[in-house]
């Protein structure tokens, strides 16, 4: 099996941190690069539901720049190990659905996660690269 790009799904805590250095090593094992996406579902935080007086745009905004901030961490972890990393935001209603397109626009060889309640059961099932689910 040929590893060239390792997906990791970023929650943005301290199991994400755990992920990544598991991904880490694969990567400097096969060469391969990390690819960091985290998912931001949308349908929860920019409009549905939200009151009046909510600013779904500056949410948007506000969350997105967290989440760049908390990517730019992580991707320095990797490149301190000098391996070539890349981060990606992803919308999208569901946090499966959202690893899952993030892995196919990727090219994603192989997705390395933590088992996140089903979430990880349903990245399994639609993914189209194999999958490393982290006790």
């Amino acid at each position: 099996m040929e590893v060239r790009k390792i997906l990791v799904p970023s929650g943005l805590d301290k199991d994400s941190d755990r992920e990544l250095l598991r991904a880490a090593e694969y990567g400097a094992v096969f060469g391969a690069e990390i690819i960091i996406a985290h998912v931001i579902h949308y349908l929860d935080h920019f409009g549905v539901n939200m009151p009046e007086w909510v600013d779904s745009d500056k949410l948007r905004e506000h969350t997105t720049e967290v989440a760049e901030g908390e990517l730019a961490r992580a991707t320095d972890v990797c490149t301190a190990q000098g391996l070539k990393v890349e981060s990606i935001i992803v919308f999208n209603k569901d946090i499966d659905d959202g690893i899952v397109d993030a892995a196919k626009k990727a090219g994603a060889d192989l997705i390395i996660m933590t088992k996140h309640g089903r979430t990880a059961g349903h990245v399994v099932g639609k993914s189209p690269c194999d999958v490393l689910v982290l006790k």
